[in-house]
């Protein structure tokens, strides 16, 4: 998606690991870890759909786009997987609200919840929200 792939990878990575150690694995069982994880895994995890969530935005944000077209474009592409009209609804109050970034925080755990991560019970929104930031700052640099 949009010609960072190298990028992506190594913010996804980066993202792993800052979640590994929120959760107190030591820098030796990280390292093993993240060396073990193919790029098709890497693409599944949680982390994906974070970086791929803030990357869409802010780049539609460079074009012009609101926040509500860019995650209602996202959500059309993703409702085949899983869909939550009332919950994704008050996403979109969040888009358009006071604070439009707590949307993207919400709708990557909503999107990492509903397609069921194998790690999504380690997603909380304080977990989600801290992996979102490291992802702004970083992709909005790119």
């Amino acid at each position: 998606m949009f010609g960072n792939g190298k990028r992506r990878k190594a913010l996804i990575m980066e993202l792993v690991e800052h979640r590994m150690r929120m959760f107190g694995v030591d820098d030796r069982q990280i390292r093993l870890e993240l060396k073990q994880l193919g790029t098709f895994r890497l693409m599944s995890l949680p982390e994906a759909i974070i970086v791929t969530v803030v990357e869409t935005a802010i780049i539609n944000q460079k074009r012009g786009q609101l926040l509500q077209h860019t995650l209602e474009k996202m959500e059309r592409q993703r409702k085949l997987v899983a869909h939550n009209a009332d919950f994704f609804r008050k996403i979109l109050h969040q888009a358009i609200g006071v604070n439009p970034a707590e949307a993207l925080v919400s709708y990557s755990l909503y999107r990492i919840k509903i397609e069921k991560q194998p790690a999504a019970p380690m997603f909380d929104l304080n977990v989600t929200s801290e992996l979102t930031s490291i992802a702004c700052e970083e992709v909005i640099s790119w």
